[in-house]
């Protein structure tokens, strides 16, 4: 099976954020991939744009 990457956008309002913020967010990301029951799937890159 071939595997294909999908692009999401994700568009956050923050009042202020920081480091542990963003790495925060990122582990949230991970864990909702990991524990959703969305088999065969994995957190391919997160990053911040700016």
């Amino acid at each position: 099976v071939a595997e294909k990457l999908i692009t999401y956008e994700v568009q956050l309002i923050v009042k202020h954020y920081n480091q542990q913020h963003i790495k925060r967010f990122e582990n949230t990301l991970q864990k909702l991939v990991n524990t959703s029951g969305m088999n065969n799937t994995e957190l391919a890159q997160v990053k911040l744009k700016k």
